[in-house]
């Protein structure tokens, strides 16, 4: 059998972080209170309210705006003697209930990084922070108090700033990047058609880039890809280091090889033969069932029961051939084997005659062009999905073509070989408190 060439995959991933940035957030409260209280000259308190950081753009440095409120109660004192105002205190409101509160425009600039050992880097900073189109000013004596606001309001918005970086620094961004690489390294379920093993050989990640709330990333792996009926031992295949890598074209443009057993291809054989009645110099006799196993050198046997004039198995190989311009597979050389040759010869010479042989190999002629197109399909379907303890990983496939590029019979399964070009993508939406 020739040997599985290496593909190429570029599979798209990405992470949620958003649940990170609302853990950040909520270490700092969204409201904040303060002022300042003098006899003489100017007093006043202030009410600020934060609304939740939302991300905007892409790239390694993204920027993050807050929408921020505020309202305050003032007054103005010309004059004070002994603690005492002398003059009445000219009061003044500013974002009260009767007007709406004032807007304030905040933005961060979220700068993001990855070690190699997959440690997440993250520099969040203030570049934003003035008033909206209505400025708080004490108009008898032209006061701006705006600008004394802004200038309390920046520790917390600092503070805030400080923890975002800590909470997505904390991130163990290597373990959601290990839960990715086992679902590409491991075998995915296909429903009812096996497993999908990628089998990879060289692997090299991209940079990172968030955009919005979403860390995105991509992975290309150099792989032979298996499609099999039964699951296979548990293989680990070790996260490697971050390494920048050229990018190539998305998707995958992949040879995958489709492991089947023999049992659906009796069941196949079966059903096209069963019941075929021939007639032998006024001997009749009918095709019961068929069984198919392989030999091991790239041919097939296939165990062919009888029932009329006389009961029996007789066996016959033959090498299978696919023609990929009909999408026909058959067995052209289908002759009866050197035992079943030996009985007939001796005990029913009568059944050695190339009626038989003729009619088997027509009616062992399969277009699987309808068959290979349900396949592609169904298997699409199935690679679409959740998975992981708490489905927290999201599969997401499109599988464009498949085509059979050759078929390998060896002793103990049928082996097809197809060419197939897709895109795939694996999402993961962190699962910060997990139920027990």
């Amino acid at each position: 059998m020739q040997e599985q060439p290496a593909s190429q995959l570029s599979i798209d991933m990405s992470i949620n972080l958003g649940k990170y940035f609302q853990k950040a957030e909520e270490k700092v409260p969204a409201e904040h209170s303060g002022g300042k209280q003098d006899c003489e000259g100017l007093s006043y308190s202030y009410y600020f309210k934060r609304m939740p950081l939302v991300l905007e753009g892409k790239g390694t440095t993204v920027t993050g705006r807050i929408e921020g409120k505020y309202k305050l109660e003032s007054s103005y004192c010309l004059k004070c003697l002994a603690g005492n105002c002398i003059h009445p205190r000219l009061k003044f409101s500013c974002g009260t209930e009767d007007e709406g509160m004032r807007t304030l425009k905040i933005a961060y600039s979220v700068s993001l990084g990855i070690t190699p050992e997959y440690n997440l880097q993250s520099k969040t900073k203030l570049i934003e922070l003035q008033a909206g189109d209505k400025r708080c000013v004490v108009s008898p004596v032209n006061i701006d108090i705006t600008e004394q606001i802004i200038e309390q309001l920046k520790d917390p918005l600092n503070t805030l700033a400080s923890k975002a970086d800590q909470a997505l620094e904390n991130i163990e961004l290597r373990e959601h990047v290990e839960k990715i690489w086992k679902t590409v390294t491991g075998g995915l379920k296909l429903g009812n058609y096996g497993y999908l093993y990628f089998n990879p050989e060289h692997v090299k990640l991209s940079s990172f880039e968030l955009k919005d709330s979403i860390l995105n990333f991509s992975l290309i792996t150099s792989a032979k890809p298996t499609i099999r009926t039964d699951s296979l031992p548990h293989k680990e295949f070790p996260l490697p280091k971050l390494t920048e890598y050229a990018p190539s074209n998305k998707g995958f443009d992949a040879y995958v090889d489709l492991n089947a057993g023999y049992d659906s291809l009796s069941n196949y054989l079966t059903k096209y033969i069963a019941g075929t009645t021939i007639t032998i110099k006024k001997r009749k006799f009918t095709i019961v069932s068929a069984a198919v196993t392989g030999m091991g050198n790239g041919k097939l046997i296939a165990a062919i029961r009888f029932k009329g004039y006389k009961r029996g198995t007789i066996y016959l190989i033959g090498t299978p051939y696919f023609d990929k311009a009909t999408h026909e597979l058959s067995i052209p050389d289908c002759d009866f084997d050197v035992k079943t040759k030996a009985i007939l010869l001796k005990l029913a010479k009568w059944m050695y005659n190339d009626k038989i042989v003729n009619l088997l190999r027509e009616k062992t002629k399969f277009n699987i062009a309808e068959y290979v197109n349900i396949s592609r399909k169904k298997i699409e379907e199935e690679m679409n999905r959740r998975v992981g303890k708490h489905k927290e990983i999201e599969v997401e496939a499109s599988l464009k073509e498949l085509h059979v590029e050759g078929i390998y019979p060896l002793k103990d399964k049928l082996i097809l070989r197809a060419s197939s070009k897709g895109n795939l993508s694996i999402k993961v939406t962190p699962v910060t408190n997990p139920a027990k």
